[in-house]
């Protein structure tokens, strides 16, 4: 929900390594690790090898929406 309202460009499914080392940045997803950057596969970086801009933008969004739905922000 916060990459839509952040009107970023969405693209969920399985991706084979070479697609993945190859990208800017990216990202697993789930409701434990919540947004956890992919920095390495395979022992080399993936983009700059830390997290990326979008990255760290949708770690605060979901962050936020926790506090909101918990009472806890």
């Amino acid at each position: 929900a916060q990459a839509r309202a952040a009107d970023l460009t969405i693209a969920e499914g399985f991706y084979p390594a070479t697609e993945l080392a190859a990208a800017d940045e990216a990202m697993l997803t789930n409701s434990v690790l919540e947004v956890a950057p992919l920095v390495t596969l395979d022992g080399r970086p993936v983009g700059s090898g830390a997290p990326g801009p979008v990255t760290r933008q949708l770690q605060g969004a979901y962050r936020d929406e926790v506090a909101r739905d918990t009472g806890t922000g």
